[in-house]
């Protein structure tokens, strides 16, 4: 299920705070989601799938990545963000995360890392998920009596988020044990957006 925090949008919109860190986002994310660009130095609900993290490290190894501005502190200490790396490669979209490991879940072909950061939980009674229509999965989803409808078979899953710890799908080889600080790369294009008070999702 996608994971749900409060957080704010940056007033120039380059930055999502969750909790202690600062996640930069790329602009091209305003192009998908045009009215983000209304919700710049305001309260959001930012969504984020297991998918949609990565091991950063390892796609540093493999090819070179750039720091996306993220300096947090956490349960282990303040930490500084690492040096910006001007060789693109793969993994230079991504920006970076850092979670405290709780558990670690093999399962054959992927790892499930279960982790928190210090980004307020969202939680909601409800969901309803619409039935597929011409291939896609509308979904929506009801909070304070209000319902929207997405065409991103993610929004009805807004009522699931009721885990206490998130939840990252890894690269079975991803080293990586509970109790540990791990980095993951994110790609912001990928993040998802509420209002935080309607529960609607903001697309255009």
């Amino acid at each position: 299920a996608m994971s749900l925090y409060r957080g704010r949008l940056s007033p120039d919109g380059g930055e999502v705070l969750l909790g202690s860190q600062r996640v930069s986002v790329d602009r091209e994310l305003f192009v998908i989601r045009p009215r983000l660009e209304h919700y710049q130095n305001r309260e959001v609900v930012v969504g984020i799938r297991p998918e949609h993290l990565i091991d950063f490290a390892a796609a540093v190894g493999s090819g070179g990545a750039e720091s996306q501005g993220v300096a947090p502190t956490g349960p282990a200490g303040p930490m500084s963000a690492p040096a910006a790396n001007t060789d693109a490669g793969p993994s230079s979209r991504f920006s970076q995360l850092r979670g405290d490991v709780e558990l670690v879940e093999a399962l054959g072909s992927e790892l499930l890392v279960h982790f928190h950061i210090d980004a307020e939980r969202v939680r909601t009674d409800t969901a309803e998920v619409a039935e597929t229509v011409d291939g896609r999965a509308p979904r929506r989803f009801r909070r304070h009596g209000r319902v929207q409808a997405e065409t991103d078979a993610d929004a009805g899953e807004f009522g699931e988020a009721l885990r206490a710890a998130s939840v990252a799908r890894l690269d079975p080889r991803t080293a990586v044990k509970a109790g540990e600080r791990i980095t993951f790369g994110l790609d912001s294009t990928r993040l998802h957006f509420f209002d935080s008070d309607s529960g609607e999702a903001i697309w255009q």
